[in-house]
């Protein structure tokens, strides 16, 4: 059950060693306002990121263990055949076959793509549009895929359906006081019920092939649009408006609203909130519309903004989480893409729990020096799980064979919480 029983505020000044800024002035970004992120070949930012903006799309080949080692490809809107369908990026997404979807203003280009040091060695592009299919709009701002090969479409004009060959189409809006405004569409794995957030509409639950309506007259829903939703480690669905704060739905059933009805001492902005995640350890990070960045955990709240901390715009376009690395990725409005490493989050106790975390390798194998029981989970450089092994005793010592001198990333889990730690191995 999400619980809220005491709050504590904290605004502080944070270090800057922990943010890591790219812009126009200091990187090849083609432009300030990035819009979308998205990993590329890997689950996680270890291989290549697309960062969408409104001129144009960068992929960013980040080096995780030495950031100014990077590289960068641009690619725009061109009179040629192959590219972007638009230049203004409002949303990219990788679909279950490691293709990316880019949705701009003009419509969706779909690129199948090898990448290999920095270069793109093959693509293949495909355009979805209101003029080729039956998309409402050309404006997409979600998109869902399943493994059946079905596609649920959100835009600006409503929802569609795509399956294999086959196109439908739904609309919302005779239903009074719903809206075909589509802003996020999830998925519940645990029910396989979708869930599908709207402007000015409430959501819709799709369930057994029917729709069922929440909104603030026939539900504890404060606000009518969602700006962004997701589900937490224990099922609760946390949802974030541009007025009514921060809502949530349990996985009893009940709501609950922090907003500063509820909660007089929290800052007035905590009304007005964009995006939110859930890291390892069922941290919130939510994006305010134009206050900077909210963290809340265990009942304390954290808030970073250009004026205690690194992060470089109050306006936060949009969030992405790595949850290998353990960082979180930040879209701004005017000063670019933002990169927070929550390993080295000193305020607050589980990430003071992390930096005690202190494996090493010795030969071949790996002194965990845990003080839990629990799951180690070793991963190569990609991303690749090379070793999984239960942990029953403490400072274990794992037997490891045919390890190459490379970075690895070492992720221990508790009953508690994910501990994560990057470490290179040399012979």
């Amino acid at each position: 059950m999400f619980q809220l029983i005491i709050f504590f505020i904290s605004i502080q000044t944070f270090s800057q060693t922990t943010w890591t800024n790219f812009n126009t002035d200091n990187s090849p970004i083609p432009y300030n306002q990035v819009n979308s992120l998205e990993f590329g070949n890997s689950q996680n930012s270890s291989n290549n990121i697309f960062i969408g903006t409104s001129y144009g799309l960068s992929i960013l080949e980040l080096d995780n263990f030495n950031l100014p080692n990077n590289s960068w490809i641009s690619i725009y809107e061109t009179d040629i055949k192959d590219g972007l369908i638009g230049n203004e990026i409002i949303n990219i997404q990788k679909d279950i076959n490691d293709k990316m979807w880019i949705c701009t203003t003009e419509g969706i280009s779909i690129l199948d793509f090898e990448y290999s040091q920095g270069e793109i060695i093959s693509e293949q592009w495909s355009y979805i549009n209101s003029n080729n299919s039956e998309i409402q709009s050309d404006m997409v701002k979600s998109i869902l895929f399943e493994e059946n090969n079905k596609t649920w479409i959100g835009s600006t004009g409503g929802l569609t359906i795509k399956e294999n060959e086959n196109w439908e189409t739904f609309s919302f809006e005779n239903q009074g006081i719903y809206s075909n405004n589509i802003k996020k569409i999830i998925k519940n794995y645990l029910t396989n019920e979708i869930y599908i957030g709207t402007l000015n509409g409430g959501f819709q639950l799709y369930n057994n092939n029917t729709f069922e309506s929440y909104n603030n007259t026939n539900s504890g829903l404060i606000d009518n649009t969602i700006n962004d939703f997701i589900f937490d480690n224990n099922n609760n669905l946390i949802i974030t408006s541009p007025y009514g704060g921060l809502e949530v739905l349990t996985n009893s059933g009940n709501w609950l609203t922090l907003n500063t009805g509820t909660y007089p001492n929290l800052p007035f902005f905590i009304n007005s909130l964009n995006n939110v995640i859930v890291d390892n350890n069922n941290n919130l990070w939510i994006s305010t519309v134009e206050n900077g960045l909210i963290q809340y955990s265990n009942d304390n709240w954290i808030f970073y903004n250009e004026e205690n901390s690194g992060l470089s715009d109050n306006k936060i376009n949009c969030l992405k989480y790595d949850s290998l690395y353990n960082r979180l990725w930040i879209g701004t409005e005017t000063k670019g893409l933002t990169i927070l490493d929550l390993n080295f989050i000193s305020n607050s106790l589980t990430n003071q729990k992390i930096t005690e975390f202190k494996p090493h390798f010795s030969n071949n194998n790996l002194i965990l020096n845990n003080s839990e029981i629990g799951v180690c989970r070793i991963y190569n450089r990609i991303g690749k799980l090379i070793h999984i092994e239960k942990i029953t005793k403490k400072n274990t010592t794992i037997y490891l064979q045919n390890l190459y001198p490379e970075i690895y990333i070492i992720q221990f889990e508790t009953i508690d919480e994910i501990f994560t730690k990057g470490l290179i191995f040399s012979t």
